[in-house]
Formats: structure tokens, sequence, C-alpha cells
């Protein structure tokens, strides 16, 4: 079910990870229990996971629902690492909104 987005992918000849990334900043949501949705921004993005950075990483829990209003998606993931204000993740599953 992928879908085409207006992202331009960039190809680090250093970057050895299996898949490429797209370098962009999407404004996205991850929810949250009852809360409100938490602001967040994709930094990179590949048919497998993403960057995502927002105020407090430490916050997200292991198993997030990404809304992505600008290319309309929505991507279930798991997250992988955390870093200051930064997780990792991996998706296991998209859907269109």
């Amino acid at each position: 079910m992928a879908q085409r987005s207006p992202l331009r992918a960039y190809h680090d000849a250093e970057d050895m990870r299996a898949m490429d990334r797209s370098y962009i900043e999407l404004e996205a949501f991850y929810d949250t229990d009852g809360g409100d949705p938490v602001r967040c921004v994709i930094s990179n993005i590949s048919p497998m996971g993403a960057l995502v950075s927002f105020s407090d990483a430490s916050s997200a829990p292991d198993q997030i629902t990404l809304r992505v209003p600008e290319i309309e998606m929505v991507f279930r993931a798991d997250v992988k690492w955390r870093d200051g204000n930064s997780i990792g993740v991996r998706f296991t599953k998209s859907e269109s909104l």
C-alpha cells in the first residue's frame, strides 16, 4: 500500500543502511493513551522507518501511532532507540488517512 510522496530522496554514499532515506521536515503527531496528540517532526523517512524529534523523547511509549497529515498517512511503529529529543522508529503498518 505504498504511496508516493512529493519527497525527494537524498542518498549519502557513506550511509550503509538497507534503504535510502528522504531528508525532510514533516509535521506529525503521535497519539497518547487518552491524552492530547503530541506534535513532532519527522526529519528523515524510508519505507522501513523514520527519525522523529519532539520535546521529550523519553516520554514516548515503545509503540506509537504517527499521523502525518501532509502526506495523508498513518504509521504504526516500534521505537528502536531514543537519544535526547529524538527517537528512531521502525514501521509495522501504514495506511492512508
